[in-house]
């Protein structure tokens, strides 16, 4: 298991493991901490079934995550993260969602469609939760790959963002 000491800003939580998901809440959805890695974190709701790891999702004002798509993220009234857990949260359990994460840690990555160049401008898919480098979708603005993808199918890249946001078209 992997546990992490972490300091909230009511006061400071042991033992929490951001790789689980449950069915009954445990924590204060919104709930915010930072860890020792120097990411920040927020406790969510899963809108719908969650692939797993690495995935981008889309936070509502409720805390409610939902997979990004481009249809998504042309009405997102909030910010993206990636998801933290190992598992595949569904519909309606609680998870831990990474909204920062700095480059020296790479314990986590963003699912990343086929081929994607290290340092490009990535934007959303169709494909529920993966991001890509093709220009004809939203763009997303505060995230970067640190090594490229190649191949055709998705990939896991380590990256670095901070609190991710829809770019404007033509960005």
């Amino acid at each position: 298991m992997a546990e992490i000491n972490a300091r909230a800003a009511t006061g400071r939580i042991v033992g929490l493991d951001v790789n689980v998901s449950e069915s009954t809440a445990v924590h204060g959805l919104g709930e915010r901490f930072s860890d020792h890695l120097g990411r920040e974190w927020i406790y969510a709701r899963a809108n719908g079934a969650v692939t797993g790891q690495g995935y981008t999702v889309a936070l509502d004002t409720t805390n409610d995550a939902t997979l990004l798509t481009t249809a998504i993220a042309n009405t997102l009234s909030r910010f993206m993260g990636v998801t933290g857990t190992n598992g595949a949260p569904a519909d309606n359990d609680y998870f831990w969602v990474c909204l920062s994460k700095p480059p020296g840690d790479a314990t986590l990555g963003i699912w990343t469609e086929a081929s994607a160049a290290a340092d490009a401008q990535l934007y959303t898919t169709a494909t529920a939760g993966q991001l890509d480098t093709t220009t004809a979708n939203a763009p997303i603005d505060h995230v970067r790959l640190l090594t490229a993808t190649g191949g055709s199918a998705a990939a896991n890249a380590t990256s670095e963002w901070h609190y991710m946001t829809r770019g404007l078209a033509g960005t």
